[in-house]
Parts: structure tokens; C-alpha cells; sequence
């Protein structure tokens, strides 16, 4: 019984966005019964940056967030991930707005999580 609440509470915290990342040693899982197919197929699922972003600038309200800057022509759009986070990219959606000729200052739209393996996307606000 012991190993099976080991083995779910590694797939729940290996499937999340914690800001810790846990190894599966410290939880007591061996991944000894995983064959290295299975570890390959898995490794191949995982989603790039350049997919995370992708999946962020096909939101429908990411894409008025744009169509609306760009018609604005005041401010330009940007989408970056900001930071890799446990099992997460962290996106920020935002504007550069120039203050004058050598200042600027951004408006953040929102923040996303991209979950790389499971592609669960979940926004801040």
C-alpha cells in the first residue's frame, strides 16, 4: 500500500506547476517498473516553448489582446515564456508602451501556466 501512495503522489506532483521540483528518489518511487520505451514516448510528448507559446497566442482573448494593440498603434503586443516552473512554462502576455524616446513601461494582459507534459493551460487572472 505504501508504494501505491508513493507512485500517486509522484504522478500528482510531477503533473503540477509547483515552484519545487521533486525528485522521484525523495518520495521513495523507483522508477525501476518504467521501461526506457515508455520514458522515451513520454519525453516526446513533452511540449516546446515554441508550442506553449502557440498554444497561448490561440486563446481567443489573447488574440483580441493583440488584433486590439496592433489597431491602437500606440503600444506593441509581446508574448514571452517568462520562466520555466516545475513541470510549467510561465507565459506573460503583455505590452511595451513607450513613455518617450528612451522609456517605456509594460501592461500586463495576464499570466499563464502551459503545463509541458499534460498541456493544461491555467491563466492567473
Amino acid at each position: 500500500m505504501n508504494k501505491l501512495i508513493s507512485h500517486a503522489l509522484f504522478i500528482l506532483l510531477s503533473t503540477t506547476c509547483a515552484t519545487t521540483a521533486v525528485d522521484a528518489k525523495e518520495i521513495g518511487q523507483k522508477n525501476s517498473h518504467h521501461s526506457k520505451a515508455v520514458r522515451a514516448k513520454s519525453t516526446a510528448s513533452v511540449l516546446s516553448e515554441k508550442e506553449a507559446l502557440e498554444l497561448i497566442r490561440n486563446r481567443p482573448d489573447v488574440k483580441d489582446f493583440f488584433a486590439n494593440v496592433t489597431k491602437a498603434k500606440i503600444a506593441k503586443a509581446v508574448i514571452e515564456v517568462d520562466r520555466k516552473e516545475g513541470a510549467c512554462y510561465v507565459v506573460h502576455v503583455y505590452e511595451l508602451v513607450p513613455d518617450g524616446p528612451d522609456s517605456s513601461h509594460t501592461a500586463t494582459m495576464n499570466w499563464y501556466n502551459v503545463n509541458f507534459k499534460t498541456k493544461k493551460v491555467t491563466q492567473e487572472f
